[in-house]
């Protein structure tokens, strides 16, 4: 696993960095619980996550609770801004406690292009039924 920190990105105001829009797997850790999630976008100081509806994990997540975010190889330290529900799925904005390197986020872009030629989240859940069909 890859501590996803960076010491010489200068801190700036909300917004104005670039977000990379992704839907790849990851994993939200806070003290309450682990859940499984879909990274939207990331940033070198944040993330966006998308939970099910009924994730009682997510009904339960606060603002300013301390979490940690993995997503492939990756982690990184970070508070829960905000979390709402949107469409009838609740989406987390989370702010990381150091903003991240920026080769992570290239790095992030590489899987994420990957992930979609493999055939993203269809090609897991095939997987999974093969593995179950398998007794794996």
């Amino acid at each position: 696993m890859t501590f996803a920190s960076s010491h010489n990105v200068s801190e700036s105001p909300r917004r104005h960095r670039s977000r990379l829009l992704t839907n790849l797997p990851a994993k939200l850790i806070a003290l309450s619980g682990t859940s499984i999630a879909s990274l939207l976008d990331l940033s070198l100081t944040g993330a966006r996550l998308q939970m099910p509806e009924r994730c009682s994990f997510a009904e339960e997540l606060r603002a300013r609770t301390d979490a940690t975010l993995q997503w492939f190889e990756f982690e990184t330290f970070c508070t829960i801004k905000w979390v709402k529900k949107v469409d009838g799925l609740f989406e987390i904005g989370l702010h990381f406690d150091e903003p991240i390197n920026p080769q992570i986020v290239l790095a992030t872009r590489e899987i994420y292009d990957q992930f979609c030629e493999q055939g993203g989240y269809t090609s897991i859940v095939k997987k999974s039924a093969q593995n179950w069909v398998s007794g794996l």
